[in-house]
């Protein structure tokens, strides 16, 4: 019997040490993607298995960690913790034998040329408290290739790989994998707010878009997640409505920018807004006692600002308020801002974020529509988790402050008087011809007082110097067109010209003007930055 004891003993023993051995010896594998989308975001994509269960720590390098945005754990727990060294931990604590993070990154593809491209960061993984191998794809948007790579990489048109033996083996530093092609326009999210007005079932979209591009940008993909069931009631911006197509089955809204508005050059701007029917798309399930919206990342571009906002009718109110609750305005009806993370493109799951409520529309929601939306504009942004901080605004004096304030009011007026010309040349008439040189001529001294009061300011920061030149040029650009549409109108109206022909005459010039307003509004940008 003791014998019989002292074998089994024996036995488990010499399994137990196989075990262990082989525990030692085994080695987690990642598999690495990293997407380019086609406005310049980065998404890095682990799929880890063979851990063992066993916790580990995955390192955003501090070489890329300046530009995380946002990212994504499945399969684990975790906690996410910024280093002395600038790096970022995600400390992991696996619950499945499959965890996947993901994370987005800014500000890693530079333009070399028009249609070349350098994407630079640490393409290794980084993970702490395990061995590992690793293969690594790069994969790039249609209509662009790979022409440089590291040594070891193997390319193929849009993608490139590589397979790495145990891991690690010294620190990895950035490699640079360079790209040419037109899949790729660096195009950044200034600011995006996603207001939910559930009771009535609508979200508006608003976005203000930069183009970091050397080309111009004429048009802008959006992607909405459960897109089957949701319905564009409008794209537009202060001056009315843009073209626009929409494919439910590919989830992508594509925004034209021209020929109503103009061609987003270098370092312009643009805002505009989508207003939608979400009803019945399940991006926000409202029941008794709790509100549960599901925030997402409509465009695959970089953001600087992200907001979520949710307004209720009067007679709804917060049960609580959780501390992602950044600021309220009631009157009427109520209007929260909530703090959140900037979401990840699609397929990632939707991020969710949670309200509780008490009461009941005291009156039907439609009421307070338009109240509701006037006060969002005044509300502050929130910053996104993680965003590049802006400096401080100069000391303005108060008399600059006068100044600038008229420069705001002379470009609005510039504004809507180029607004009305093109109105007049959509539909034109023989006798609209003394308006339109009237109308022609307000310009001209609007766009000239709006010089004058600038060259009245005692501050003299580069801002000023910046929207004295932009002026000048604008200003020159849409005078000049404006002449030379007249005098074409002009021949028009004395029957020299017909419709088609004022048609056809009168394009290029409108897309001058174009672009010459896209400098002027570029200014009145500028203005509200200044002043705050």
């Amino acid at each position: 019997m003791k014998t019989h004891l002292l074998a089994t003993a024996m036995t488990l023993a010499l399994l137990a040490a196989v075990i262990a051995a082989h525990a030692e010896d085994s080695q987690a594998f990642v598999e690495r993607t990293v997407e380019v989308t086609g406005y310049g975001l980065v998404i890095v994509k682990d799929r880890i298995t063979g851990h063992g269960g066993s916790a580990f720590t995955l390192l955003v390098p501090s070489e890329d960690a300046g530009g995380l945005i946002s990212h994504y754990v499945s399969g684990a727990s975790f906690d996410v913790r910024k280093r002395d060294d600038g790096s970022v931990a995600i400390e992991i604590r696996p619950t499945s034998q499959v965890v996947e993070v993901w994370y987005a990154l800014r500000g890693k593809v530079e333009q070399r040329t028009a249609n070349t491209y350098v994407l630079r960061l640490v393409d290794v993984p980084v993970m702490e408290g395990m061995t590992y191998s690793a293969n690594v794809t790069l994969r790039l948007p249609t209509d662009s290739s790979f022409s440089q790579v590291p040594t070891d990489y193997q390319k193929a048109e849009s993608s490139a790989s590589r397979s790495f033996g145990e891991l690690p083996a010294g620190k990895p530093s950035a490699n640079a994998f360079t790209f040419t092609g037109t899949g790729v326009r660096l195009l950044s999210v200034e600011s995006l707010v996603e207001e939910f007005e559930p009771y009535s079932g609508k979200l508006r979209l608003s976005l203000v878009l930069r183009n970091d591009d050397v080309n111009g940008i004429s048009s802008v993909d959006l992607v909405l997640p459960e897109a089957r069931s949701v319905k564009v009631l409008r794209v537009g911006d202060d001056l009315g409505t843009l073209r626009s197509s929409f494919d439910p089955e590919a989830g992508k809204l594509t925004v034209y920018l021209t020929p109503e508005r103009y061609e987003l050059r270098q370092g312009w701007r643009y805002g505009f807004s989508v207003l939608l029917d979400v009803s019945n798309a399940g991006l926000y399930v409202l029941r008794d006692g709790g509100l549960e919206v599901h925030p997402f990342l409509p465009v695959e571009a970089p953001v600087e600002s992200f907001r979520v906002r949710v307004a209720l009718p009067e007679g709804v109110r917060l049960a609580e308020v959780p501390d992602y609750v950044v600021q309220l305005l009631s009157t009427g009806g109520t209007v929260a801002d909530l703090r959140s993370p900037v979401p990840l493109p699609g397929p990632a799951p939707l991020s969710s974020l949670r309200l509780s409520l008490s009461g009941s529309p005291a009156q039907p929601w439609g009421a307070y529509a338009l109240a509701i939306g006037v006060l969002a504009l005044v509300l502050g942004s929130v910053l996104a988790q993680f965003r590049v901080r802006r400096g401080s605004r100069p000391k303005i004096a108060e008399s600059d402050r006068a100044a600038l304030s008229r420069v705001r009011e002379a470009i609005e007026e510039v504004l809507v008087e180029v607004e009305e010309i093109s109105r007049v040349l959509r539909s034109p008439e023989k006798s609209a011809l003394p308006a339109l040189r009237e109308r022609v001529q307000r310009v001209k001294r609007s766009s000239d007082a709006i010089l004058e009061e600038l060259r009245r300011i005692s501050y003299r920061g580069p801002e000023v110097s910046k929207m004295t030149s932009e002026v000048q040029r604008s200003s020159t650009l849409l005078n000049e067109s404006l002449r030379t549409l007249l005098k074409t109108y002009t021949d028009f109206a004395r029957g020299e010209l017909s419709r088609s022909s004022l048609e056809k005459m009168t394009a290029p010039i409108l897309k001058d003007v174009r672009s010459s307003v896209a400098g002027i509004r570029e200014v009145a940008m500028m203005v509200d930055e200044l002043v705050g």
